[in-house]
């Protein structure tokens, strides 16, 4: 039967249920519906070694969303909580869902509120995710809120966060290719995967390759093409979604507000094909 609950007091639950599929609640629950924190813990120590072994991103996806609903209902907001959405946040960023990390992001940093200071990398994480969603109001309140772990930490993971996303908003589109290319020399792969994902979300390298070609037209000096191409290549500026856009000189004004490319200032573009570049005939 259902467990009366006081306004300060959180159900506790009492299904002994290891492994079962995700459904989501949309109902008051009851005790027999959900799982104490003793039961959630060999769960999800059941979603690791699954993970380690098959790695099917799937199943460890619901099992992960199945515990998370348990501790949310049970107003459970400790260590072991902490734990729970920080892997399930790392193991979203690894395998490209998104939106299972903003969740889980945005439910840590109310976890962190109530015990301990954030991990260096989990601050990198926010500030880039924040950035790519062109969030300033609230990357200017993170910043203010965790400005103390920001300015004393000298992480490299940290640091190199903090350098990109300060590349991005002041506009040095080079920079924010080139430290985006370095953290594929980083064990973290979710790091690597963030960054890609904010360089898509803000346009960057479209931006930059703009930017670059409008540079080189208003130059005037013939025979430029070849090293605006190895400009782009050093810069890994050759998105395969762009490609029918490379090599392309710009006239006029190609950005629009908030420095997008529209559509009408790309078809007035003047195109420049491969085949006019010495260094690759």
């Amino acid at each position: 039967g259902r467990q009366p609950q006081g306004d300060d007091q959180p159900l506790t639950g009492s299904c002994t249920d290891i492994v079962r599929p995700y459904a989501r609640s949309t109902s008051t629950r009851s005790a027999s519906d959900v799982r104490p924190v003793s039961v959630l813990k060999q769960s999800f120590d059941v979603v690791r070694e699954a993970w380690a072994k098959d790695r099917d991103f799937a199943k460890a996806r619901e099992m992960l969303r199945d515990i998370r609903q348990d501790l949310t209902t049970q107003m459970v907001r400790d260590d072991f909580a902490r734990e729970v959405y920080e892997y399930s946040a790392r193991l979203a960023l690894v395998n490209g869902d998104f939106k299972q990390f903003e969740l889980c992001s945005s439910q840590l940093e109310d976890i962190y509120d109530q015990g301990d200071l954030p991990s260096t990398e989990f601050l990198a994480y926010r500030l880039i995710w924040l950035v790519s969603r062109s969030e300033r109001l609230y990357l200017i309140a993170f910043r203010q809120r965790r400005s103390r772990e920001l300015r004393l930490n000298a992480d490299p993971t940290l640091k190199l966060a903090l350098e990109f996303v300060s590349a991005i908003e002041t506009g040095n589109l080079r920079k924010a290719c080139r430290l985006a290319s370095s953290a594929d020399e980083l064990p973290n792969a979710a790091m690597q995967r963030l960054m890609a994902k904010a360089l898509e979300q803000r346009g960057v390298r479209l931006r930059l390759l703009v930017a670059i070609c409008q540079s080189v037209y208003e130059s005037h000096q013939p025979g430029k093409e070849h090293e605006l191409l190895q400009l782009l290549d050093d810069c890994d500026v050759f998105p395969s979604e762009h490609e029918d856009l490379l090599p392309m000189v710009f006239g006029g004004d190609p950005l629009g507000v908030n420095g997008e490319l529209t559509a009408a200032r790309a078809r007035a573009a003047l195109p420049l094909t491969r085949n006019q570049d010495p260094a690759r005939s």
